[in-house]
């Protein structure tokens, strides 16, 4: 379970590149997460983006400076549900519906749960 970290650690950059990338796609339209601001509000977006942004410190520094501690599982873990959350019954169109980006957003969090909870039910040897 050494590498664990390491998913933590992509599946917050994932994410965090999912969000410039077309969330929503309207024929001749695209709008990236980022590009969505005005409509949803700053404040949204920004906490999402630094959601992800917590995940991806947290795996890096676990990759830095191992083991990956049961809180920092919890911290990573819990950031990236809030996206979950942020997306209440919308999620599952993420994945099934979205383009790319959220998509990949969508994935992105998911993974990052499932990695985040495996390191925390089984954590890395101190060293």
């Amino acid at each position: 379970m050494d590498k664990v970290k390491f998913g933590v650690l992509a599946s917050g950059i994932l994410g965090i590149v999912g969000c410039f990338l077309p969330h929503i796609s309207d024929g001749d339209f695209s709008f990236t997460f980022w590009g969505l601001r005005d409509l949803i509000g700053t404040e949204h977006v920004v906490m999402v983006l630094g959601a992800y942004a917590v995940a991806a410190l947290i795996g890096l520094f676990a990759v830095v400076k191992p083991p990956m501690y049961r809180w920092q599982a919890i911290l990573s873990g819990g950031a990236l549900g809030f996206v979950v959350y942020k997306f209440r019954g919308g999620f599952s169109d993420l994945i099934t519906q979205g383009p790319i980006g959220a998509k990949l957003m969508g994935i992105a969090a998911i993974t990052g749960i499932v990695f985040s909870v495996l390191s925390l039910v089984k954590p890395e040897d101190r060293k």
